[in-house]
């Protein structure tokens, strides 16, 4: 796996951003919103590991220019899971997918540890049991159900709406729950987790998983062209064996962008006429900032702002949509505290060809000044 770091978070402050878009207009505030317009569509995204820092540098990186989303921003979120101040990807995406805060690592179950203030008991013989989701609640109003990543299938997120477990690092169980969950659309990276093999990340059971989902009348896809064709309304598309490539690094012919996946999985789930729900995940925001790799984190935060305005976009057709943006934490401390003008900030930036993943299998000690000259435009270092 390509993450680096799965333990604790570094900052709790999150970016919130909400488009309520039931009659048609967007408002710039929760205030201006109606409260007597119900919705039949909900598209809910979650910018893992954004902060405000991060959004601001993806802004000064296009020339001060306002992201699609400025227009939305409403306030601040404050999360952490039962048993820590600070939280992970599982619990904070676990209090969005259920209402519940969990302990840190757990995915969609009941906490068995609370020594934080301002959380309810868990009885005893409640602890550890799983939590219905929002995808739940929707298959029993009878709408369609619809997961878009950028990470693999099985990472916190995308499994905290899908599948139930104790750790996030059961990734065996998760995607074989996830399989069978009944969700319409699920589209991202990790096709090695469902099948046999020889790598880490594949089934140890023996049991190929895409059998499965054709049996169970699925299209499976795996590159750009065969979502493009699709078409069916029940699909999943995994298009690479672990993550996605980062916007900046992708090949577009093999690859979608988050922004391509969000219409399909968007044109696709609204066929429904009792609505449906989408959770949009722009995974990646949090591994570079664990990373601490500004060039991804711009690229994988200009690739959720395309994303959010294609749904803005239908919301604001569509006149039953409510599109919503929030961030699970802060991750990798970014600040911008320079006096530098926006020229000399935008004159190195804008050399990168690539995040640091891109060359990461590549780069060494013999070559590694013509790699930074090539990719970064790196050159004249010191020794």
């Amino acid at each position: 796996m390509r993450k680096k770091v799965t333990g604790r978070i570094c900052s709790t402050v999150m970016v919130c951003s909400l488009l309520a878009a039931g009659n048609g207009t967007s408002y710039a505030n929760n205030s201006d919103a109606p409260t007597n317009k119900s919705v039949k569509n909900v598209i809910l995204f979650i910018t893992d590991g954004m902060s405000l820092s991060d959004v601001n540098l993806a802004r000064w990186y296009q020339g001060g220019q306002a992201l699609a989303m400025d227009k939305y921003f409403s306030g601040l979120v404050r999360t952490y899971s039962t048993d820590s101040l600070t939280t992970d990807s599982a619990a904070g995406a676990t209090a969005y997918a259920t209402g519940h805060k969990v302990k840190s690592e757990t995915v969609s179950i009941l906490p068995d540890r609370i020594t934080m203030p301002f959380v309810s008991a868990v009885k005893p013989e409640d602890m550890n049991k799983p939590l219905p989701t929002l995808m739940d609640a929707a298959r029993m109003a009878g709408k369609s159900t619809g997961t878009v990543f950028t990470c693999e299938l099985t990472d916190a997120t995308p499994a905290t709406f899908l599948s139930h477990a104790y750790t996030r690092d059961n990734a065996q169980s998760i995607a074989e729950q996830m399989v069978y969950s009944g969700v319409d659309v699920l589209l991202g990276g990790g096709s090695g987790y469902l099948v046999p093999g020889k790598e880490d990340i594949n089934r140890k059971d023996g049991e190929d998983l895409t059998k499965i989902l054709k049996s169970n009348g699925y299209e499976y896809v795996t590159d750009k062209a065969g979502l493009m064709n699709s078409k069916t309304n029940k699909i999943w598309g995994l298009f690479n064996p672990e993550a996605l490539d980062a916007d900046f690094d992708l090949n577009p012919q093999k690859q979608p962008s988050l922004a391509e996946m969000t219409n399909v999985a968007i044109e696709k789930l609204s066929q429904n006429e009792n609505g449906f729900i989408l959770m949009v995940e722009a995974s990646q925001i949090d591994w570079y900032g664990h990373d601490n790799d500004p060039v991804g984190i711009m690229s994988e935060t200009l690739a959720f702002d395309k994303a959010f305005k294609a749904a803005v976009d239908f919301a604001e057709k569509d006149g039953n949509t409510a599109v919503l943006s929030v961030s699970d934490h802060a991750t990798g401390g970014l600040n911008m505290t320079n006096y530098d003008s926006t020229k000399d900030l935008i004159s190195v930036l804008k050399k990168a060809k690539h995040t640091s993943y891109y060359i990461e299998g590549s780069i060494n000690e013999s070559n590694f000044k013509k790699v930074l000259a090539d990719n970064y435009g790196l050159s004249d270092l010191t020794k």
